[in-house]
């Protein structure tokens, strides 16, 4: 990702521009820019001259491209935004990127996934073209027991980039699902790595369901998409921008103030009040979700009266 090209676009997205206009903001030559100018429309953005104006920005792609998610953010913390075509899994790309020693944090997409992956090795559905299939690199700096903390804050995260974006109103299915009118339409997968020299590291792989029109009927029940609940379809680029900065202002919350990450995911729960089946490892435990416990746990009271604290990755509810 070049970030002056990013800085192309975020300019003319606040309207057309001569390229002496740009060059003297972005305080680089003209040859320069029009080289930066050759690689976006190489890459698909809409840049054309306006016979007046100066060069004006169209449509974006129906494809990815990092500069163009990246031109849509606040002044990024993001090490490196990477777009592909097809991958096997952006988990598995992103854990490659921490094994080899890569530094973060570092947002990894794909416009399809040949091998995605949920929680309990479930496949992922991901055609091209049609979701968020993402996997974030990260390095905190808060201590290791912390860190399941990031779920639930991308969790909080995603679903207020969803709103922002939207005209819905998802939901936060207790650990790591996005629910909306009871539809799945998005999820999360935390996994860890370590490097000899560079450390411990958290990748957090987010699937989200954008612009399908169908799934398959083993799913068409409990999955739906943005576009299929709301009616209209969304641009992916400006749904990633809006996660990004959401995440990026909340993670440095994990050791400060995760107390209000909690009450955001509280007032969001879909679980919160209601009675559920908890299945442990193929042993169902019965019980009402009663609230969440300092670290994003669930608190499940139980019939006899007692309480049981729930972890993320040992349950699956159902209503």
């Amino acid at each position: 990702m070049s970030e002056t090209a990013a800085l192309v676009l975020k300019l003319l997205r606040e309207g057309p521009q001569t390229p002496s206009e740009l060059a003297e903001t972005l305080r680089i030559p003209l040859t320069e820019l029009r080289i930066h100018l050759d690689r976006l429309r190489e890459k698909g953005m809409d840049i054309a001259p306006h016979p007046i104006l100066g060069l004006e920005l169209g449509p974006p792609p129906r494809h990815l491209v990092a500069e163009d998610i990246a031109s849509r953010m606040e002044p990024c913390g993001w090490t490196r935004i990477e777009t592909l075509d097809v991958t096997p899994s952006t988990n598995n790309l992103a854990m490659e990127h921490g094994v080899r020693g890569g530094t973060g944090p570092v947002a990894f997409f794909a416009e399809k996934q040949t091998a995605g992956r949920g929680r309990f090795g479930r496949i992922w559905e991901s055609e091209a073209g049609e979701g968020l299939w993402m996997s974030l690199f990260l390095q905190p700096s808060a201590p290791m027991v912390s860190w399941p903390r990031l779920t639930t804050m991308a969790a909080l995260a995603l679903s207020e980039a969803i709103e922002a974006t939207t005209s819905l109103t998802p939901l936060i299915k207790w650990p790591n699902d996005i629910v909306c009118r009871e539809k799945k339409v998005a999820g999360i997968l935390a996994e860890t790595g370590s490097h000899p020299e560079n450390g411990p590291f958290i990748v957090l792989g987010i699937g989200v369901n954008v612009n399908q029109t169908s799934f398959p009927e083993a799913i068409s029940e409990t999955a739906g998409s943005l576009r299929m609940l709301s009616g209209c379809p969304f641009n992916r680029s400006t749904l990633a921008a809006e996660l990004l900065n959401r995440l990026q202002a909340l993670i440095p919350l994990i050791h400060s103030d995760f107390s209000s990450v909690l009450e955001g995911v509280k007032k969001r729960s879909s679980v919160l009040g209601k009675h559920l089946a908890a299945d442990l490892g193929g042993m169902l435990v019965h019980g009402t979700a009663e609230d969440l416990d300092s670290e994003g746990g669930l608190i499940l009271l139980l019939p006899d009266g007692s309480r049981r604290n729930l972890h993320a990755g040992e349950v699956t509810l159902r209503r």
